[in-house]
């Protein structure tokens, strides 16, 4: 079997299971009520062991890890058994990181709910829990047998949810292609189109670079920033919130560094702010424990930052150190409220 399939098709990703003497769903308390008895149903297979846990962030921890591999020896699993992770990142994290471990190695398939799970986090194996201090500290690389992608699960997201699958995509295209970017600025293809084309372009990146070692690191792009805000917040606002943040102040920085073009910026700027959420509050942001944060962050070296700029609308460069200053200074700009204007 290939590992980490996109499929489309429920007949097919009902075929991955065949093989599989037992099956164990884990999801989240929000997932289960809406979508739990219908999914399990539609497997046929009569009742399945259900692992469910509160959603959110809080809960990407050493405690449900806990009771998750607890849960599974309870039922019996073993090296046989195939792991159902429904649900957001959130799920879909915990869940590859269980499977990575538990017996050395177990098989785990993914069925994102959030357009952010269906453009990012669900592709490419990447699987963590948070550390209390450090966003994914505690992860491996370990893809799923295949991914399941079904807009149905869009319908009932809010505006503010969609917004961090949006960012996503925009993150893909803003270091990658320029035309994808240029697609969703102009509103020039359906949101399935583009989630598709987004899908293929981070696959391609993980088939050239799986360990994170090279061209994979652009897909990082906004997150040095993103990440250090979450753990500021102390993991209490989304990813999306805290990546809106973090694109427009790498792309500042790129601008600010001198290769990165006014005119692109602003392009930016206007494409993020056109999700008409309120931005999340920088004021009382102090930049010393900003960047004590980014000083954890796994992509640095030697405890000094490190990030993706961009060079251009679809060509980003990675792992470039980012000083005290440079974020100082990109946190005054985002802080004077330039954002909602004019990049000058």
């Amino acid at each position: 079997m290939v590992r980490d399939k996109v499929l489309f098709s429920f007949k097919a990703f009902v075929e991955t299971l065949e093989r599989a003497d037992k099956v164990v769903l884990i999801t989240d308390h929000t997932v289960e009520s809406l979508y739990g008895k219908e999914f399990i149903a539609s497997l046929g297979r009569g009742d399945l062991p259900l692992f469910s846990f509160a959603p959110g962030e809080a809960s990407k921890v050493r405690k449900t890890r806990d009771a998750l591999e607890d849960f599974l020896v309870d039922s019996g699993a073993d090296r046989k058994t195939v792991l159902i992770a429904l649900g957001g990142g959130v799920v879909t994290d915990l869940v590859g990181f269980v499977a990575s471990t538990y017996m050395r190695g177990i098989a785990y398939v993914s069925v994102p709910t959030t357009l952010m799970a269906m453009a990012d986090a669900a592709i490419g194996g990447k699987t963590a829990i948070n550390h209390p201090l450090v966003k994914n500290l505690l992860g491996a690389i370990y893809p799923p047998e295949a991914v399941y992608i079904d807009k149905i699960f869009l319908n009932s997201l809010s505006a503010k949810e969609k917004m961090g699958g949006w960012l996503e995509m925009i993150k893909i295209s803003l270091v990658l292609k320029e035309s994808l970017f240029t697609k969703i600025e102009k509103g020039e293809a359906s949101l399935e189109t583009i989630l598709k084309e987004a899908i293929l372009l981070k696959k391609k990146v993980v088939r050239e670079d799986p360990y994170d070692k090279g061209v994979r690191l652009l897909l990082n792009f906004g997150h040095t920033w993103a990440h250090a805000l979450e753990a500021l917040y102390k993991f209490t606002i989304s990813h999306g919130e805290a990546l809106q943040v973090g694109l427009l102040a790498e792309s500042y920085h790129s601008y600010r560094s001198g290769i990165f073009p006014l005119e692109a910026l602003e392009r930016v700027i206007a494409l993020i702010e056109r999700f008409n959420e309120p931005f999340l509050s920088l004021e009382n942001i102090d930049p010393h424990l900003l960047y004590k944060e980014m000083e954890r962050d796994k992509k640095g070296i030697n405890s000094i930052p490190r990030v993706i700029m961009l060079e251009k609308i679809g060509r980003g460069i990675y792992n470039r150190p980012l000083s005290f200053d440079d974020v100082k200074e990109t946190l005054a700009w985002l802080q004077s409220g330039l954002l909602q204007n004019s990049a000058q």
